[in-house]
């Protein structure tokens, strides 16, 4: 199996779309243009339309290159790509990595991800499972060590690093681009061997070579050529429950007709929920679906890395974690400015062996004392993640869907799958208004490890109003608090 990965792999992690980058790139030569003027940023934007529905969205980029040195070009193109610093690495370029990192020891092995994006997401996630930067491929062969082939080019996050290959953005470099290396690379890719399988993943399918190479394979396989077999994970939301009745019509046609168009074009889709759900899917691809094996996979982890996990229901242990949780609790009021009358819980759940994840570990304000767990508590507090149908609470679907999750109490989420006894259980211990839980995946089998947890009192908690960078702070202390908890060194 080959994998084409598109800019959709890339916004998980900030970056732009490819229409809102040509969006940046105009507003940023307009700005340019007419510095003698103060245009606030809507009125770019405007202008940014006008140039659009005058010489077409293909076409508007050529607008600001045939107006600027090469140099120019390439530096505000970086500079609208990551305009507002080098991005972190996203749950999807992780389990992209990890199929990487796992075919190595097959017999047909991946070497390497084929990439239509201009950053290096892929080869900083792969070097965090691999413990190796993968080589950056613009041109020649592939080699046979782990490597990521950018067809579009390859553009430096540094200033004044030089792009390298062939950068392919505007309507003019579509079509100059027409029998260069990377095209050479795409139909090789898709055309002459029906033992070839192409998974396409972030991509919209509206790029033009794109779209031009799906067309034609379609025609050889029409003349009986060898063309190889393709697949796309495709999101497809459903309209928001206060949409126009417009919008609604329109995106149930989409949904009634879609498999049609595809089967049109010889193509396996896979319509997906959300964005959200594509680290999960690939994930199956990887690990199959049994969520059990999964969790056998992240208890191994944890007995072979974590200092504490094998005696984590001793009471020392248990005392040690109640403060870290403690200290953490501190901070995140302090770091958040949380009103004095919001309470704030935070607790952890663990692998604990037949397809369950078990309270790990917690702390509900007060001196703590009556928040140590043993082995026979955590044994009553025990959530099923055999599947996702069949997961347990907030906690258990968020372990599997490797994606925070939040909830009310009054949510379904939070005693999903429950019996009438569980409930029970755990209602009868549970006094908060809001949840909100954050899975944790490491090891470099890239596998869920746990899920930490945060309670609030308020309907309305204090991370419902953090701005997305704070609320990325937030979810990585949550993860530095199992990591410090369990004691092992993360990938």
């Amino acid at each position: 199996m080959e994998l084409l990965v598109g800019a959709g792999a890339s916004i998980a992690s900030g970056l732009p779309s490819w229409n809102e980058l040509n969006r940046r790139l105009l507003s940023a030569f307009l700005a340019q243009e007419y510095s003698d003027l103060e245009f606030q940023p809507k009125d770019l934007d405007v202008a940014a339309r006008i140039f659009v529905d005058n010489f077409g969205r293909e076409a508007v980029v050529d607008v600001v290159r045939d107006k600027l040195s090469q140099e120019r070009y390439l530096e505000m193109l970086r500079q609208a790509l990551y305009w507002d610093g080098t991005k972190d690495v996203s749950s999807i370029h992780l389990e992209l990595a990890a199929l990487l990192a796992a075919a190595k020891a097959t017999p047909k092995r991946l070497h390497g991800l084929y990439t239509f994006n201009f950053d290096d997401l892929l080869e900083r996630a792969a070097e965090r499972l691999l413990g190796k930067m993968p080589e950056a491929i613009v041109d020649g062969e592939r080699p046979p060590e782990p490597h990521v082939v950018h067809l579009h080019g390859y553009v430096p996050p540094a200033p004044g690093a030089t792009p390298t290959g062939t950068v392919v953005l505007s309507e003019k470099d579509y079509h100059e681009a027409r029998g260069d290396w990377a095209s050479r690379k795409l139909e090789d890719l898709f055309f002459n061997d029906d033992k070839r399988t192409v998974l396409m993943v972030g991509l919209s399918l509206a790029d033009p070579r794109l779209r031009w190479l799906l067309l034609e394979r379609v025609k050889r396989a029409q003349q009986g050529k060898p063309v190889a077999r393709v697949y796309a994970l495709l999101s497809n939301s459903p309209p928001s429950p206060d949409a126009e009745l417009m919008e609604r019509l329109a995106r149930n046609f989409v949904r009634r007709h879609q498999d049609d168009f595809w089967l049109s074009w010889q193509m396996h889709v896979l319509t997906i929920e959300s964005h959200d759900r594509v680290p999960f899917y690939l994930r199956q691809i990887r690990l199959g679906s049994n969520g059990g094996e999964w969790a056998r996979k992240g208890e191994e982890f944890l007995r072979t890395n974590s200092r504490v996990f094998k005696d984590l229901y001793t009471p020392d242990i248990q005392r040690r974690a109640v403060s870290v949780l403690m200290e953490m609790q501190a901070f995140l009021k302090r770091r958040f400015a949380v009103s004095r009358d919001e309470e704030l819980h935070i607790g952890g759940f663990v692998p604990g062996g037949g397809a369950m994840i078990w309270l790990g570990f917690r702390y509900r304000g007060g001196d703590g004392k009556g928040d140590i767990i043993d082995e026979a508590h955590a044994e009553t507090k025990q959530l099923s993640v055999a599947s996702l149908e069949q997961a347990q609470g907030a906690s258990g679907r968020a372990f599997l869907l490797g994606a925070t999750l939040e909830a009310s109490r009054r949510s379904s989420q939070v005693y999903a799958n429950f019996t009438a006894p569980m409930v029970d259980v755990w209602a009868s211990d549970q006094t908060f208004s809001s949840l909100v839980c954050v899975p944790i995946y490491d090891s470099a089998k890239w596998v869920p490890i746990g899920v930490v947890y945060l309670t609030s009192n308020r309907q309305s908690p204090f991370w419902t109003d953090l701005e997305s960078q704070d609320y990325n702070a937030l979810e990585t202390l949550l993860r530095n608090t199992f990591t410090e908890v369990l004691e092992y060194a993360p990938v």
